[in-house]
């Protein structure tokens, strides 16, 4: 039989470079699948779709890459007592490496174990917070998310911090001096020259009232809720004028549309719950409209208002809130609209007197011996007096006015609101 080594060649080739281009592909995807590591297990798909396993997965990576701490959550379905030897077990069989936390469900129990690294510094009230974090939810989804976050805030509260493949327990010190701008534009969503504009207004203002007037915009929190973010950004960055660290800043976050106001020290008796309330209903629209300078310049000129308005001795609050000013040229469209109503009402009734001439005396109307009074007098019957008690107005409730508080992972009292744009 005659080799046709032309073509023999040509397969050897083609062979090569489809090996070669296999091997390509490989080593590319090969990143993709090794980073994505799965934290999340069910023994049936009726608990999660694909979607949402990934989206948990990626909390708990994120998570890991924050405190290099993994957290795990497993549906078994068995039926057993409870033993953290159980949960300890399910752990490992998942990949799980010290340190790290795993909620197991059961037929019988839910069960949190945390290994032994970072066990001491969990206390029973954590364990109980994260089991309540997953009895509140309706969906499987939402409980797995909520004792995720649940167990970054204990993380962040006890002051975790990644060093390398492992975490140890640190104390966050709060620096004297404020370590970042006034202005902070993460996401990039400003032009040079806002950037330049809101920057240079916060500086100023900020001089004026010896109070930091600060804005931060973020691509995300990372799971973090929006409140904690901001404290925490406010706090562990120096923010903050004087001994009680006063100050306001206002931070949103573009993947979620949330916003966030947090105030210190003279902030929160200056910036009541009644006052931020009125602020965002002036800033809202401009970040709903994407004029994102617009906004910021906004919440900056009503800052100073407000910071203003203080200094006089009584802050801005539900009984004094500032009263929207009528500009003079809507007068003229007040007296028009005014007038033409009226005019065709007047009009109107004018033409269904047409048939009527003016009398000077009421002869023509009046009959003659049609009425006469012989005698009148009056007659008091009796008397009735009804007395209304004088309902006092109520001092509950939101006509209380004033700001709400809490406290942030470092300790400090904050004020605050949130919401989305």
């Amino acid at each position: 039989m005659k080799i046709n080594n032309k073509k023999v060649t040509a397969i050897a080739a083609l062979t090569l470079i489809s090996v070669f281009l296999i091997a390509i592909v490989i080593s590319a995807a090969a990143p993709a699948f090794a980073a994505g590591k799965q934290y999340v297990f069910a023994s049936s798909d009726q608990y999660f779709t694909e979607e949402s396993m990934a989206a948990l997965d990626a909390q708990a990576q994120s998570v890991y890459d924050r405190f290099g701490i993994e957290c795990y959550f497993d549906i078994s379905e068995v039926s057993l007592e409870e033993t953290d030897g159980y949960a300890k077990s399910v752990f490992a069989s998942r990949g799980g490496s010290d340190p790290g936390m795993i909620m197991v469900v059961t037929a019988d129990h839910v069960i949190t174990w945390v290994s032994q690294t970072i066990a001491p510094e969990f206390t029973d009230e954590d364990m109980e917070a994260l089991h309540n974090a997953y009895d509140k939810p309706e969906t499987y989804y939402d409980a797995v998310a909520a004792v995720f976050s649940e167990f970054e805030r204990i993380l962040t509260e006890r002051g975790f911090a990644r060093t390398g493949s492992s975490a140890a327990p640190e104390t966050r010190l709060i620096p004297e001096d404020r370590q970042r701008p006034l202005l902070v534009d993460d996401a990039g969503i400003l032009s040079n020259t806002e950037r330049t504009e809101v920057e240079a207004r916060l500086n100023e203002l900020s001089r004026k009232h010896s109070f930091d007037i600060a804005v931060v915009t973020v691509d995300s929190h990372d799971y973090y809720g929006v409140t904690d973010y901001a404290d925490d950004f406010y706090d562990y960055n120096g923010y903050g004028q004087g001994d009680d660290n006063s100050g306001i800043m206002f931070l949103i976050a573009m993947d979620t549309r949330e916003w966030h106001i947090t105030t210190t020290g003279k902030g929160i008796p200056y910036f009541t719950d009644a006052g931020q309330e009125y602020i965002m209903d002036k800033v809202v629209p401009y970040l709903s409209s994407g004029n994102y300078g617009g906004a910021f310049l906004e919440f900056a000129n009503i800052c100073d208002e407000f910071l203003a308005q203080a200094e006089t001795g009584d802050p801005y609050d539900i009984h004094n809130l500032p009263r929207p000013t009528l500009s003079w040229k809507y007068l003229p469209v007040c007296l028009l609209i005014g007038f033409l109503p009226s005019f065709g009402i007047t009009k109107g009734m004018k033409n269904q007197l047409k048939t009527r001439r003016f009398q000077s005396r009421a002869n023509q109307y009046q009959r003659k011996d049609s009425f006469n009074l012989y005698n009148a007098n009056d007659t008091f019957l009796y008397r009735r007096v009804t007395h209304v008690p004088r309902v006092e107005s109520s001092s509950s409730g939101s006509s209380r006015g004033g700001s709400s508080t809490h406290t942030s992972s470092s300790g400090t009292s904050h004020g605050g609101s949130s919401g989305r744009f």
